[in-house]
């Protein structure tokens, strides 16, 4: 399936997932402005960190956090060995790689539908 395919079929998939809402809760207008903008901004929030703390940005607060951990708790040669085997398997990297991407796409797609949903049914209530 192509890229632009995936992004149509997630996008519809977000309306029916509105109007299906809309439907279940009985919502009046401003219900559905107000639930959809809502829930389209708390998307591009969660999105925008997960965006950061992917990025690196934070990574050295992350890694003296793992220090500090790894003074109070000491972990066993066996456990040791186990993450840096996690760390250099490539499938598994690339996997949480795609993972993480996939995700993020979904959210941010999902919120940016929500916001225009929640921009068009507000233009259609003010006209």
């Amino acid at each position: 399936m192509k890229k632009s395919q995936k992004l149509s079929l997630i996008s519809v998939s977000v309306i029916i997932f509105w109007l299906v809402s809309i439907y279940f809760f009985k919502w009046d207008i401003l219900e559905i402005i107000n639930a959809t903008f809502l829930s389209g901004l708390i998307g591009l929030l969660i999105g925008g960190i997960c965006l950061i703390v992917s990025s690196g940005f934070v990574s050295l607060f992350i890694s003296g956090f793992k220090k500090i951990s790894i003074g109070l708790m000491s972990k066993s040669n066996a456990m040791e060995r186990i993450d840096l085997k996690m760390k250099n398997d490539t499938f598994v990297q690339d996997f949480k790689h795609r993972i993480k991407h996939w995700i993020l796409r979904v959210v941010l797609l999902f919120s940016t539908v929500s916001i225009c949903i929640s921009i068009l049914v507000l233009v259609y209530y003010y006209s």
